[in-house]
């Protein structure tokens, strides 16, 4: 066999064996992940079963009657298997809820929000704090410019608050309250954070007989929207079933954090961070609504790592 035709046949080999590598990775984590199928009026998740008649949103349930919501299998369907066979996300969604749940769960406990309202930041934004969509919502729960502004929060050319998680939070549960005291009913209210207040009310005057989201007719985000909500719901708590340790990996785990108040207008960050011992580059990271270099006047209280 000449050189040549050996360095041939040697990378013909070297292909067949990197194809069935592949394939093996590929078949292994396959049947490794749950499977689901759907008979009756349940869904199966080996080794779970969904019974549909104890799915809910805040403490209204999704109606499985297919007089009444025709299409409800079909969509928590959809989402169940989007959300989880998109395997990569979901393990975003598990490592960051370490990070935010807390203080949401913290808060919206204080304002009587039910802490279903936890899955609609994970529907917008993934749990990712410095999202911006093409629209303009940013943040991680997607607030509009306008509507961050109306529930205080400062959004210009230097700070975007919608990026302080915290403040982000309370803006959004009071937006949230808003909402619900516009429709009386939780299930309307996240509707209408994903449809606009004025939007679904437009949707409802238009099909009086519709008494609840599941009976509207709605464009297509919206009307698989709490449908999305309820199967990230449903999979992230049950994921220590459906998912082995090892899958899913550790939690992001981020160092203690202590507030600090700095006195504005600050012309230059970068000096002001020299003369007063702070890393600039963990200023900025644990500090994304602040956008620039400067910092306009007042005071502001920033995060930075207990040291």
């Amino acid at each position: 066999m000449s050189w040549e035709r050996f360095l041939i046949w040697r990378s013909k080999i070297f292909v067949i064996m990197l194809i069935t590598l592949l394939f093996l990775i590929v078949a292994t984590i396959f049947f490794r992940l749950p499977y689901m199928s759907y008979t009756g009026d349940k869904i199966s998740f080996t080794p779970l079963e969904i019974d549909m008649n104890n799915l809910d949103f805040a403490g209204e349930r999704l109606p499985i009657d297919p007089l009444v919501n025709p299409r409800g299998y079909e969509k928590l369907e959809q989402e169940l298997l989007v959300t989880h066979f998109t395997l990569y996300q979901f393990l975003l969604y598990h490592r960051y809820s370490h990070l935010y749940f807390p203080y949401i769960d913290s808060y919206f406990h204080e304002v009587d929000i039910p802490d279903d309202f936890k899955y609609l930041a994970v529907a917008e934004s993934s749990l990712q704090n410095d999202v911006v969509s093409h629209a303009g919502a940013a943040g991680i729960w997607q607030l509009m410019p306008d509507t961050a502004r109306r529930y205080g929060l400062r959004v210009d050319a230097e700070i975007d608050e919608r990026l302080n998680f915290e403040r982000a939070t309370r803006a959004a549960g009071a937006y949230i309250l808003h909402l619900h005291d516009i429709f009386n009913n939780w299930t309307l209210a996240a509707a209408a954070y994903n449809r606009g207040e004025s939007g679904l009310q437009r949707d409802q005057a238009a099909q009086p007989a519709a008494k609840t989201y599941y009976n509207l007719v709605l464009n297509n985000e919206t009307g698989n929207y709490l449908y999305r909500i309820i199967a990230i719901k449903y999979l992230m708590q049950n994921r220590w079933k459906l998912f082995s340790p090892e899958m899913l990996g550790t939690i992001f785990e981020q160092p203690s954090l202590k507030k600090m108040t700095i006195e504005g207008p600050i012309i230059d960050l970068r000096v002001w961070c020299l003369d007063h011992d702070v890393d600039y580059q963990e200023l900025r990271e644990l500090n994304p609504w602040i956008l620039w270099y400067t910092l306009p006047g007042g005071a502001w209280d920033v995060n930075l790592f207990v040291r």
